[in-house]
């Protein structure tokens, strides 16, 4: 898939029947699909590859969702426990449902825990960080 150079372009995973693994680091971006074993639908981590998307929106299982290293990246990780981290620039993170943990990485980021209990880690740049309903640790 190729999100094209303009335009805002989002991977959606909302509807995945299972938790998924997205990762933005850089220049070289993929994801796959985890089925309930553990293992990824298609036997490899890097099925998809996904150039030029600025958007990603996890599935309501706990995913794991990574940023651009170098571009400001839009996350929501949606339903169930998922691990946010964001990259260097700044990025807007929305934890969505569940215990979710939150690195938004070294830029200046906007965060939201969502509902749920959730681990939101400020430390790496000048962040806006608001934990949302639930028992938040930031």
């Amino acid at each position: 898939l190729n999100g094209g150079v303009t335009g805002f372009d989002v991977v959606d995973y909302s509807d995945s029947s299972g938790a998924v693994r997205v990762e933005f680091s850089g220049f070289s971006e993929s994801g796959g699909a985890l089925a309930p074993d553990g293992t990824y639908v298609g036997g490899v981590p890097d099925d998809f590859i996904f150039p030029d998307f600025e958007k990603i929106v996890g599935s309501n299982f706990g995913d794991r969702l990574v940023g651009k290293a170098l571009f400001a990246t839009v996350i929501e990780g949606g339903g169930g426990g998922d691990f946010i981290l964001g990259g260097t620039a700044g990025d807007t993170i929305d934890g969505g449902g569940g215990d979710d943990t939150l690195r938004p990485g070294e830029g200046s980021d906007l965060i939201s825990g969502g509902d749920g209990a959730d681990v939101i880690d400020a430390s790496g740049g000048f962040d806006l960080a608001l934990g949302g309903a639930g028992n938040d640790t930031i």
